[in-house]
C-alpha cells in the first residue's frame, strides 16, 4: 500500500464521516418535525414524504440542503480519487 492509497483512504473516510453526520442529522430533523405536525411518535411514511419535499423546497433548509449536497459531490470525489490512485497503483 502506497502512501498516495493511504492519503485517498483518509480522504474517503472523512468524506463519508462528514457526509454521514449530515445525511443523519437531517434525517433525524425532518422525523422531528414531521412528528412535531402530526402529534404522532411515529408520523408514517406520507407525513415524512411531505417533509422531504418541504426540505427539497424551501429557502429556510438551502443551506443544510447545499451542504449535503457538497458533502455527496464531495464522496463521490474521494471514490473517484481513490479508483484513479488504485488504477495507478
Amino acid at each position: 500500500m502506497t502512501i498516495y492509497n493511504i492519503a485517498a483512504f483518509v480522504v474517503l473516510g472523512l468524506a463519508f464521516v462528514c457526509w454521514a453526520y449530515l445525511m443523519f442529522s437531517t434525517l433525524f430533523l425532518l422525523r422531528k418535525r414531521a412528528e412535531a405536525k402530526t402529534g404522532k411518535t411515529f408520523p408514517g411514511p406520507f407525513s415524512s414524504l411531505k417533509e422531504f419535499w418541504y426540505f427539497a423546497k424551501s429557502d429556510a433548509d438551502r443551506k443544510r440542503r447545499n451542504l449535503l449536497i457538497l458533502a455527496t459531490l464531495a464522496m463521490f470525489g474521494a471514490i473517484f480519487l481513490s479508483m484513479f490512485v488504485n488504477l495507478l497503483a
